[in-house]
């Protein structure tokens, strides 16, 4: 990964990054260290709700590649990292609706999609989108917004 100088950045943004990170602390410290004083970070990512999941989520889980944690680990590592006033929202909610839009685009426009694609790649992609609803619905998976910033000293 690259680096950069100490007090480098005013900002910085992440969204949907971090869950393939395994040594997410050292990466907060870097963010941290990267920011002039002041600076905020603002990231989105999917997150983790408490186990035990159930063993279709745990199975998704061990085959994603994610390295998912939970909302407040995840706000413990920031503040741990130095960061102050680490503030989490919980955009579970918004982010089902955002799905049920998404899956409504795309019952609306099948025809469309399997014109240029495949019937069995429209239904995979339908499987996995409700699947993943389901674990939102279910708190397996969570979707937060982390904000936060670096103090003057």
């Amino acid at each position: 990964m690259r680096d950069f100088p100490e007090n480098t950045f005013d900002v910085v943004y992440s969204q949907d990054a971090i869950l393939y990170t395994m040594d997410k602390f050292s990466l907060f410290q870097k963010f941290h260290r990267w920011l002039k004083p002041t600076g905020r970070f603002i990231m989105c990512d999917f997150c983790c709700g408490e186990k035990p999941w159930s063993e279709e989520f745990q199975k998704f889980a061990d085959q994603s590649g994610y390295i998912l944690w939970t909302l407040s680990a995840m706000a413990k590592s920031l503040q741990d990292a130095g960061f102050a006033e680490v503030h989490v929202t919980d955009l579970n909610q918004e982010m089902v609706k955002s799905m049920n839009n998404y899956l409504k685009y795309f019952n609306d426009n099948q025809a469309e999609f399997v014109k240029n694609f495949s019937q069995a790649e429209y239904d995979d992609f339908v499987r996995i989108w409700k699947f993943r609803e389901m674990a939102l619905e279910a708190n397996y998976y969570s979707w937060g917004l982390f904000e936060g910033k670096k103090n003057l000293l």
